[in-house]
């Protein structure tokens, strides 16, 4: 009667550590979700306030964050805002032909946006497209860019995604990605009582046949 009691008490202490160590192991899982966006969500907020002030800055972030960022509406329209604010400060600096690479970019991407469609046609058709070569040999380039020839070629994106899409599939996506974490959380929390009350009920049993 002793050791079958105690083989019932071995039993019960192995299926509760099964049990714990399933459940630890899950929930550290789901855990690590809100944490990698929240990662994520502070390298969108810092690109955003480096947008005018540190451009290239900002690109610098944009590029360490890891995925596909083609894929991402959130990143695609960061990325082609930062083509933007590039094409923008070297038109200032008279120099059209980088600045119409930009722009060329960012019209290949957002080609619905009224400054960008304007600036793109206005390059486009310009006679004279050259750089300002005075000025970006005399003073101090604000955005650091290297020689015409070595203008790095950023990733291009589909003609057919629009800012407007975009906006609206990552809600989507973060409304989705709200609702898996609360249910993945639930389902830890039936783990744990299920567990709990198994302990409880081999207890009782236990305790019952002592």
């Amino acid at each position: 009667m002793k050791r079958k009691s105690k083989e019932g008490y071995y039993r019960r202490k192995i299926d509760m550590g099964i049990i714990l160590f399933v459940s630890i192991g899950f929930l550290l899982n789901v855990g690590s979700i809100p944490i990698l966006r929240s990662n994520k969500e502070d390298k969108i907020g810092k690109i955003k306030s480096l947008l005018k002030t540190d451009t290239r800055k900002a690109q610098e972030i944009l590029n360490n964050i890891e995925g596909n960022k083609e894929n991402d509406p959130t990143l695609s329209l960061l990325q082609t805002k930062i083509w933007i604010e590039f094409g923008e400060k070297e038109y200032a600096r008279k120099n059209f032909k980088t600045s119409f690479h930009y722009y060329n970019l960012a019209f290949r991407k957002w080609s619905s946006n009224v400054h960008v469609r304007e600036r793109y046609m206005e390059l486009k058709n310009k006679d004279n497209l050259e750089d300002n070569l005075k000025i970006r040999n005399t003073e101090k380039n604000l955005i650091n860019l290297p020689e015409e020839s070595k203008v790095p070629e950023f990733v291009e994106v589909r003609k057919s995604e629009k800012a407007n899409t975009g906006l609206a599939n990552n809600e989507k996506q973060n409304k989705t990605e709200s609702i898996i974490f609360i249910l993945s959380f639930g389902m830890v929390v039936l783990v744990l009582v299920n567990g709990y009350l198994v302990y409880i009920v081999h207890r009782m049993i236990g305790e019952k046949k002592g």
